[in-house]
């Protein structure tokens, strides 16, 4: 689950922006190559630990295992070389669930008031990270994320651009110019499907959470 989809299925647990901020903070680390911090903040750590609860409920699910595995296969036959269909069959899934949930206004907000408050002189100062290097990416990180705001349904070009990117950096997952092509087809054609899949998928993931309404 992307970071967005955290705070998702966060705020059904607490609107905290804390605890909010928390939950998205393990994968605003990987974004920064940092490994996750600590927090001496109650809410962040909770939101910390909750992630980590999130991730193997919503990776172990059916609905998201049926789905990445449906994308792998469809990309492999579109010439996509194995590592990158593998990832991108895991992320791309995932950027799509969050394209629906941001039609979400609740979590928008949510969102941008965790961010809002995540700064270095509010709830980042209780966030411990490993070396002011790291903390000094996560502030530009935060300062972009809240710039760029929540995109409801990016298009398929931008979308493979950015799969291109987060990729990029590890070889054996890179996908070069021309599967970045086949990677907008896939999600061309592949949208729907995961936008009528994710309804029940989150509320497999709510009730593998016991966040049931």
């Amino acid at each position: 689950m992307n970071f967005f989809g955290h705070c998702v299925v966060a705020r059904l647990k607490s609107a905290g922006p804390g605890f909010i901020l928390g939950a998205m903070l393990p994968d605003f680390a990987t974004m920064i190559s940092a490994r996750p911090p600590r927090s001496s903040h109650d809410g962040v750590s909770s939101g910390i630990d909750f992630h980590h609860a999130t991730d193997d409920v919503f990776h172990g699910s059916k609905g998201f295992r049926d789905l990445q595995n449906t994308a792998f296969e469809s990309l492999r036959r579109r010439g996509v070389n194995r590592g990158g269909a593998r990832a991108v069959a895991h992320i791309g899934v995932e950027l799509l669930i969050d394209g629906h949930l941001a039609h979400d206004t609740d979590a928008c907000r949510a969102y941008t008031d965790a961010l809002r408050e995540g700064t270095p002189s509010a709830l980042g100062m209780f966030i411990q990270w490993r070396d002011e290097a790291e903390g000094s990416r996560y502030a530009e990180l935060r300062n972009r994320l809240e710039i760029y705001g929540v995109r409801p349904g990016s298009d398929a070009e931008s979308l493979s651009a950015r799969l291109g990117r987060i990729l990029a950096p590890r070889p054996r997952l890179a996908i070069d110019q021309h599967e970045q092509t086949l990677v907008r087809d896939w999600i061309e054609d592949s949208r729907e499907q995961v936008v009528a899949c994710t309804d029940e998928l989150m509320t497999e993931v709510r009730r593998g959470l016991d966040l049931e309404d």
